[in-house]
């Protein structure tokens, strides 16, 4: 069970995110930031289905208290202070993604169509229990001209987060998990986002 799922793309429904789990070798594991069973490194990233939940970003903010700072030369540190909270899988946010968009909401008597504008936030929760290793700080909003941002597009293929954890925070969550091929017929019988496009890949 661990050779097959070492390295291999898995799909969580309830969220619509997937999960890459790779083992870490000794020599690159360092026991003064995780314990020596937390041999695994977790990726995270969100599906094209769970996309389709997702209006127009205009922020992105990591969960302070999990990992904060930025270091020069990797782009993250884990602070003294935090490098032994252990996140709870499907309880503890990671990731707020703020987003607007605007919906039909209704049409008047002469079939004028009503608009309605509404700011929601989507959180992605740890899909197991484990500690921080990094965030993708390309997500971090630069500045550029001025006050102006600049914001990168979310795809399926990026990395939003990473987690240290050991195998059997891995396997207790394997019932909640599924291979490519089963997760895409999961959507296909399934109700397709608010901001389903039929161009869209599934």
């Amino acid at each position: 069970m661990t050779f097959l799922l070492s390295g291999r793309k898995l799909f969580l429904p309830s969220q619509h995110i997937w999960v890459r789990a790779i083992k870490v070798p000794k020599a690159l594991t360092t026991p003064s930031l995780y314990l020596p069973d937390f041999s695994w490194s977790v990726d995270v990233g969100i599906t094209n289905r769970g996309l389709e939940d997702i209006g127009d970003v205009h922020n992105y903010e990591f969960r302070e208290g999990n990992i904060v700072g930025l270091n020069k030369n990797d782009g993250y540190k884990i602070l003294e202070s935090n490098r032994r909270r252990l996140l709870k899988s499907g309880r503890d946010i990671v990731l707020d993604i703020y987003w607007d968009a605007h919906l039909i909401t209704a049409a008047d008597e002469l079939y004028h169509t009503i608009w309605e504008t509404v700011s929601e936030i989507t959180h992605i929760t740890s899909p197991v229990d484990g500690f921080i290793e990094k965030y993708n700080t390309a997500l971090l909003p630069k500045r550029k001209s001025g006050s102006m941002q600049i914001l990168p597009i979310l795809d399926e293929g990026m990395t939003l987060f990473t987690l240290r954890t050991k195998y059997e925070c891995i396997e207790s969550q394997m019932k909640n998990m599924c291979c490519e091929d089963q997760y895409r017929e999961i959507i296909k019988r399934s109700k397709r986002g608010k901001f389903y496009e039929k161009e869209m890949p599934i």
